[in-house]
């Protein structure tokens, strides 16, 4: 500080005067220092003057300084898209639609983003920063169940097969030796597997002291992600910015051969007091104007925390925790910031509350999983009572039958069949149409192939028919994909190398696989059909929960819009109409959202009940899927091949200009009698023997379901729930079906149970 004594008194030159606040200015600052040199051979009064003037002159280049930054976009920010109401510890993830919209912005606002997670949507991030030309560093998530780490590891390997030139490095794990959620040793291990099986710089960010006492980390990764809050130090503000570039400073000096990035750092607009350290907008903002130049000229790469508030974060940092932003959660820039960031951003973003309506639970486990996700809603009876049993054909329609565990489930109505009697009313053509034999139907309705699939207001596809099936040869699959451990109702959802592994067997026995969600791993699909050559039918698991229902059919109408030439229709929702989830009309609303958006053919599946009573929602898609349980009817088996037959020429029938898919149709090898069906591996494998044939002849195509058993769906089936599968759980081929499938896939597949094991 300069400094000049009169008489008694001290007069000190600002710190304007002893620091260059502006990089760029320094000649302006060095010719002021020797004008102040100089003033100590003018007398006092002159020298007062002079002073003041000197004053004005620093304030003036300082705040043309300032200005200057204003314009300046920062190096890095970091980047979360989780909104008011979201929150990725209960697993209510963003939509992509609100994550690009967040992209577009913070690409105005910095040249680079970090990102945390690749789980849910996070993992379009870098498609949209290579939209949006802004480069980004990508963060896989490390925490205590190792379980989840893998999965993590395996999309960053399936993300790196998408050529991105944004994508600067990888994140293995934030601060996970701070929170002890796993040794050294593992993290490491985390590292090599990321370094073998991708080409970026490879990373993983921790505070300063954890770099400090880890250096066999630090050899281990080819960037230092260092963390420094001055904050959570209990640092006043008046030395924040010093000890941030002294703690860095530190990292860098005991690891000169590495590259070092400051990751983290930024200081709270709210919240409780630590220390000398006091939360506060004006704080903030003093330790952001202060920090970031001393950063930039020491050519530090910074990532400034962050983007927006988190109010999610008040549950595990407290409640400064939801106060880290330059912008409020809503996209409100905060007034202490305005003078800071660049002009065309203050206006702020719109960042709308998500709408949830469900009351959020806190959970105790360690990893706040929500505990309903999407799980058939209840109703009331009819008033006599009577149901028509889930999946009923044209007979079970018409009989009654013993309840099954669907009975506490929506009731339907069912148009039952009429008998070919002498004093009947004169009949109509549908009625005459009912009587017709399933000759006569094929001859008068020819189903349509999927390789003729087309929207129905576009010309038929161009692909070349496939050839004709064999007696026994099937057409397609259902492929729920949930090995043993894992359940959707936790949100605990195979790995990418699960999928691959069933994906790959299947499409040794069927040409086409339907499945039934894609958000989180099951995203992925689409594009690994495309890989391994099997066509697919992906579907939007629709439920009572609409901001579950927004996020898969935004991520369904993305796979309709890559142009992969092996989706060949888009399933829109699975028995929605038999749950009752919500009404017809907003059924129709999301039929419509997708097709306008894709060109693919889309369709929905539900009961052969639920067509015939709701024809408008047939009006609206391209193609209609039916399923067809004989057995949740109540049938013997004796009638349940021709029945399934029956039932859906019936639907060709009533909607003649309708391209219609067997979507689901099967008979459970263990669980119980249902009137008079009864679940055995012999029954099973008669059903399936002697639908085949005639589904093949007729020119039906279907998916059977299902290629494996799943053990969690006991939950909401009951007794037959878990065993309809081909193959048992782990991958074996029942006996009843061993005659059945090619002699090359006789020997199933090893299918292990998912271990969800944490820490060691």
């Amino acid at each position: 500080m300069a400094s000049f004594t009169f008489g008694p008194s001290k007069l000190d030159i600002t710190y304007l005067l002893a620091h260059n606040p502006c990089p760029g200015r320094e000649s302006d600052f060095a010719s002021l220092r020797k004008v102040a040199f100089c003033l100590r051979w003018v007398d006092e009064m002159k020298l007062v003057a002079v002073i003041c003037l000197s004053l004005v002159f620093s304030v003036s280049v300082a705040s043309d300084c300032m200005s200057q930054g204003a314009a300046k976009k920062l190096q890095g920010v970091c980047f979360s898209s989780v909104r008011d109401n979201e929150s990725p510890a209960r697993q209510i993830h963003s939509l992509p639609s609100a994550i690009e919209a967040d992209v577009a912005f913070a690409s105005k606002l910095a040249n680079s983003i970090r990102t945390y997670t690749i789980s849910s949507s996070s993992y379009l991030i870098p498609e949209f920063c290579e939209k949006y030309g802004v480069d980004c560093i990508v963060g896989v998530w490390i925490g205590p169940a190792r379980w989840q780490n893998e999965a993590q590891i395996e999309q960053l390997v399936q993300l790196a097969k998408r050529p991105s030139s944004r994508i600067q490095s990888v994140i293995i794990g934030n601060e996970v030796l701070h929170r002890a959620d796993c040794s050294e040793d593992q993290l490491i291990e985390y590292v090599r597997e990321a370094k073998a099986k991708t080409n970026f710089p490879i990373a993983s960010a921790d505070t300063w002291k954890a770099w400090v006492e880890h250096p066999r980390l630090a050899a281990e990764v080819d960037i230092l992600g260092v963390q420094i809050y001055p904050y959570w130090e209990g640092r006043s503000v008046d030395s924040a910015a010093q000890y941030t570039l002294q703690r860095i400073s530190e990292v860098q000096s005991l690891y000169p051969e590495k590259r070092i990035v400051l990751t983290e750092f930024g200081w709270p607009t709210d919240g409780e007091s630590l220390g000398q350290a006091v939360a506060s907008p004006e704080n903030a903002a003093r330790y952001m104007r202060e920090v970031i130049p001393l950063l930039e000229q020491k050519g530090i790469e910074y990532y400034y925390f962050s983007v927006w508030d988190e109010s999610w974060k008040s549950g595990p940092e407290g409640a400064v925790g939801a106060h880290w932003g330059l912008f409020e959660s809503t996209g409100v820039i905060k007034p202490a910031m305005k003078d800071l960031l660049p002009s065309d951003i203050v206006s702020g973003s719109d960042r709308s509350p998500r709408s949830i309506v469900f009351t959020l639970k806190e959970d105790e486990g360690r990893n706040a999983p929500l505990q309903e996700l999407a799980v058939g809603k209840p109703a009331s009876e009819t008033a006599d009572g009577e149901a028509v049993p889930r999946g009923a054909g044209l007979e079970a329609s018409s009989t009654q039958v013993g309840r099954s565990s669907y009975g506490s489930l929506r009731p339907l109505t069912a148009m039952p069949r009429k008998e070919n009697k002498a004093e009947d009313s004169p009949q109509t053509d549908n009625e005459n149409s009912e009587k017709e034999t399933p000759a006569k139907a094929e001859a008068s309705s020819v189903p349509k192939r999927p390789s003729e699939l087309k929207r129905s207001s576009e010309p038929k596809s161009s692909l070349e028919p496939k050839r004709p099936l064999g007696p026994n040869e099937m057409y397609g699959v259902c492929l729920s994909l949930f090995r043993d451990g894992e359940t959707p109702h936790l949100g605990i959802t195979p790995t990418l190398s699960e999928l691959r592994a069933d994906l790959t067997f299947a499409s040794g026995l069927f040409r086409a696989v339907r499945t039934y969600s894609v958000s989180d791993s099951f995203a992925f699909v689409p594009e690994m059909c495309q890989e391994i050559g099997v066509d697919c039918f992906p579907g939007a698991a629709l439920g009572k929960y609409p901001w579950l229902n927004d996020l898969e059919l935004e991520m369904l109408i993305r796979v309709g819009q890559s142009g992969n030439p092996k989706v060949k229709a888009l399933i829109v929702g699975n028995e929605v109409l038999h749950r009752g989830d919500f009404s017809v009309e907003q059924y129709i609303q999301y039929v419509r959202q997708v097709k306008k958006k894709v060109q693919v053919p889309v369709a929905t599946a539900e009961l052969l009940h639920s067509w015939l009573e709701h024809p408008e929602l047939a009006a609206e898609v391209d193609v209609l899927g039916v399923q067809i349980y004989p057995y949740w009817g109540g049938l013997n088996i004796e009638k349940a091949a021709l029945n399934t037959l029956e039932s859906v020429q019936q639907l060709q029938k009533t909607f003649p200009d309708k391209q219609i898919i067997l979507t689901e149709f099967g008979w459970p090898t263990d669980g119980g009698t249902i009137g008079e069906a009864v679940a055995s591996p012999e029954n099973a494998g008669r059903y399936l023997k002697e639908v085949i044939p005639l589904l093949n002849q007729n020119k039906i195509d279907y998916l059977y379901f299902a290629m494996t058993d799943e053990k969690w769906k006991q939950r909401d089936e009951g007794g037959p729930g878990p065993h309809w599968g081909l193959l048992t759980s782990d991958g074996k081929v029942k006996p009843a079906f061993q005659a059945l499938l090619p002699d090359n896939s006789t020997k199933g597949m090893d299918r292990p149970a998912r271990k969800l094991n944490y820490g060691e």
